[in-house]
């Protein structure tokens, strides 16, 4: 466990020698186990103090954010990970637990453009999608995906856009990540409506399309991290905003959503939606269903990154 010093707060770490506290490193207050209610455990770490007669003083000279939730992480791609993005080149190295066999690669007419910032991400440009193929001559990524991430699972992914989509159906969104194809199939769809709500929905052959969308908008022009949950059993879908859930509802259940092959990053291979007109800096894919205190844990693990 840490040692860390801050004097101003000596007065009350001498009543508490010998006690387990928290060190809430996103306020950077000192709290007793209960007593803060500004964030959430995710944003806490134990501190234990010193023997009785031991000058002891708690440190608040360092954010130490949370570790991301790895169970179950197949797809975890981060631009700000040179690991997983050297800089150059038309691979983004999944560093997931899928390993490389599902590398996303970067393609269409034009590439995406890695912005090599303070913040690192991918640039996409906003095109309509007019036909099932129109994909192909615009800024995208994908990877075969072997039926993974087909039932239960969770879609997160930090973005930062001002743009919308071209409707309010799960095919006529702008695509942060999908497997959409045409006519109504087992596939599904995650971004953003016309109205800059975050969107979900998903097909089922032989069945209807379902789409669900948050209450906020998420077309804010900072960064924020979105996410989606999907139970194949009970077609159960929530969607989270900035580890916060913001919309629940259901969806089809269960069907595998596996019509598609491929999981595509910032396109379809349906239309009318919109081609991601954005940055996107990480994208991570989950096949479970992770709680809020998980999905909490992952925005608190990279917000600093973002400037959140």
């Amino acid at each position: 466990m840490p040692v860390i010093e801050n004097r101003s707060e000596s007065d009350r770490i001498e009543k508490l020698k010998n006690r387990m506290i928290y060190y809430n490193y996103l306020s950077k207050n000192i709290v007793q186990s209960g007593s803060d209610t500004s964030h959430q455990d995710s944003s806490r770490i134990p501190v234990l103090l010193g023997s009785i007669g031991t000058p002891c003083y708690v440190i608040s000279t360092a954010s130490i954010p949370p570790p991301l939730i790895t169970a179950d992480l197949l797809i975890h791609f981060e631009a700000n990970n040179s690991t997983s993005y050297s800089g150059s080149g038309t691979t983004w190295i999944n560093i997931g637990t899928g390993g490389t066999t599902y590398n996303a690669t970067l393609s269409g007419g034009t590439l995406p453009t890695f912005v090599n910032g303070s913040i690192k991400s991918f640039l996409f440009t906003r095109n309509l999608l007019t036909t099932g193929t129109s994909y192909l001559s615009y800024n995208y990524m994908s990877f075969l995906r072997a039926n993974a991430i087909s039932d239960d699972f969770t879609w997160c992914a930090w973005i930062n856009t001002t743009q919308v989509g071209n409707g309010l159906n799960h095919y006529q969104l702008m695509y942060i990540v999908s497997t959409e194809t045409g006519d109504v199939n087992d596939d599904f769809g995650f971004g953003i409506d016309m109205n800059g709500k975050l969107s979900y929905g998903d097909g089922k052959t032989g069945g209807t399309d379902i789409t669900l969308r948050s209450s906020q908008s998420v077309n804010t022009g900072v960064w924020t991290f979105v996410a989606v949950t999907r139970k194949k059993s009970t077609g159960a879908v929530v969607l989270y905003i900035n580890g916060v859930a913001d919309t629940s509802g259901t969806c089809n259940s269960g069907n595998t959503l596996s019509t598609a092959t491929y999981v595509l990053i910032g396109t379809e291979t349906d239309f009318p939606g919109y081609t991601f007109g954005g940055n996107i800096g990480a994208v991570l894919g989950n096949t479970s269903v992770l709680t809020g205190a998980q999905i909490l844990q992952n925005f608190n693990a990279k917000r600093a990154i973002y400037g959140v």
